[in-house]
């Protein structure tokens, strides 16, 4: 209701943006078998440190906000510039996403019969899932698409399960 809340309330939902995706590519390394810890060890670290931004210095890494749709608060990048949210959002977030989805499609291509449609599930899951995140972060850069997106998030951990019951 009131700008200081919404901050605090972005503030309180980015601990998840930061964290999705290391945890993401930590489940695909578990999953595909991967050995490389080193870059995980990386990423977790990355991922703390921009967490610590997030709870201890919130002014240097969101932006400002900006209501829209005449009933939301949303991060806006445009008014601040602040180098360091877009350095997390391109750098960190959507290096993460693709480095996951580049293992995945990658080992698909290496493993055949119940492996190899496992693989197959958790891509569908994966973009399904990830795709309904992504239009979340347009408002931010005012590209105003109303957040319907959120539903694909729930086809996200039923294609999974569904993967885990059948294979």
């Amino acid at each position: 209701t009131t700008y200081n809340k919404a901050f605090f309330g972005w503030q309180i939902a980015y601990i998840s943006v930061i964290l999705s995706p290391v945890v993401y590519v930590h489940f695909v390394f578990t999953f595909l078998g991967l050995k490389k810890r080193f870059f995980l060890q990386i990423f977790y670290i990355l991922a703390f440190f921009f967490l610590g931004l997030d709870l201890f210095v919130p002014y240097l890494f969101l932006p400002e906000l900006r209501f829209i749709f005449n009933q939301f608060w949303f991060l806006d990048w445009f008014t601040t510039r602040n180098f360091i949210y877009l350095i997390f959002y391109l750098l960190f977030y959507w290096f993460l996403l693709g480095y996951g989805f580049f293992l995945l499609i990658v080992n698909f291509k290496k493993f055949s019969g119940i492996r190899r449609q496992q693989i197959k599930y958790f891509i569908l899951a994966s973009v399904l899932g990830w795709g309904g995140v992504e239009p979340l972060f347009l408002p931010t850069f005012h590209i105003d698409i109303y957040p319907y997106s959120n539903f694909l998030t729930v086809f996200y951990p039923l294609i999974i399960a569904y993967a885990i019951i059948k294979y």
